[in-house]
């Protein structure tokens, strides 16, 4: 530890450790338990689902679940619903719902298991982006330096709207 600080068990880097800290995984878990909790109802499971596959569909299991965790760290950090976060207008014209996919439905357990335990692929990002024909989105997130990381063309976002973060 730095002058001479011995760092408590378990803590990262063997640096100081606060007593009562929560790690990370456990502070998102522990956020998210709300949202986990409605997510358990089927309808809007179905609805969730339906929304993923609208938003990241083609694009594979890894921005799918970055999705995932920033739209519920999201609407965690708002204090929104499942029902008020997919009838926001943060989507813009994309449509609210199409069929999941059957792939989708049978990663879908084991991903919201991994979520609800703390997952973060992009830890404090609450947003995501992509670029389309007239309406760059994605790009102006660049510009601005706030894309946390982008997978195959979308971009999980750090929003600037303190409401926004997740921590």
């Amino acid at each position: 530890g730095a002058a001479g600080v011995q760092g408590l068990p378990g803590s990262p880097s063997g640096g100081p450790a606060i007593r009562g800290a929560v790690s990370e995984s456990e502070f998102l878990a522990q956020h998210r338990a709300g949202i986990m909790q409605e997510l358990q109802d089927p309808a809007k499971r179905e609805a969730f689902m339906g929304l993923m596959q609208a938003e990241t569909g083609s694009q594979g299991p890894e921005a799918q679940r970055a999705w995932a965790e920033t739209t519920i760290d999201r609407w965690a950090a708002r204090g929104e619903s499942v029902e008020r976060g997919i009838a926001s207008n943060y989507f813009g014209n994309n449509p609210r719902y199409r069929q999941p996919s059957q792939a989708m439905r049978d990663q879908y357990p084991a991903l919201m298991d991994r979520i609800g335990k703390g997952s973060a692929l992009y830890p404090g990002a609450t947003g995501n982006a992509s670029d389309q024909p007239g309406n760059y989105v994605l790009s102006g997130h660049r510009r601005r330096g706030e894309v946390a990381g982008e997978i195959n063309k979308e971009g999980f976002i750090y929003e600037p709207h303190p409401r926004d973060r997740a921590f």
